[in-house]
């Protein structure tokens, strides 16, 4: 079964060509791939919609981002009840495990971003 032809309007028929410096063609590249495009649909979108598409987080940053919003809820509920002048009897270890934790994910963050190609 053959593929249906496409619409005259939406055909990618014309080429268009242009020059960029390596550094420029690295950032493209780098761009596409955060938005999971091509360099061409990227280019396509910015010219025709005068913004960048919406980079695409990886599953792991995505988990990332969550457990940091959880972190953050909780420092602030903490905080607001401290400001309150209410001082929970075991805030000290609550504390000491949330730094735990975000250490923990600094250092993941930060060997993610040493293992990134574009550094």
């Amino acid at each position: 079964m053959a593929r249906p032809k496409a619409d005259e309007e939406k055909k990618l028929a014309k080429v268009v060509l242009f020059r960029v410096t390596d550094g420029e063609m690295n950032q493209l590249e780098t761009a596409s791939e955060a938005c999971a495009q091509t360099v061409g649909q990227l280019v396509r979108v910015k010219v025709f919609k005068g913004k960048f598409p919406q980079p695409v987080l990886p599953k792991t940053d995505q988990r990332m981002v969550i457990e940091l919003n959880k972190i953050g809820v909780n420092l602030n509920q903490v905080t607001k009840a401290l400001n309150a002048g209410l001082w929970p009897k075991d805030i000290l270890p609550l504390l000491s495990k949330l730094l735990w934790v975000l250490e923990r994910i600094l250092d993941e963050l930060l060997t993610h971003d040493r293992k990134s190609k574009d550094r």
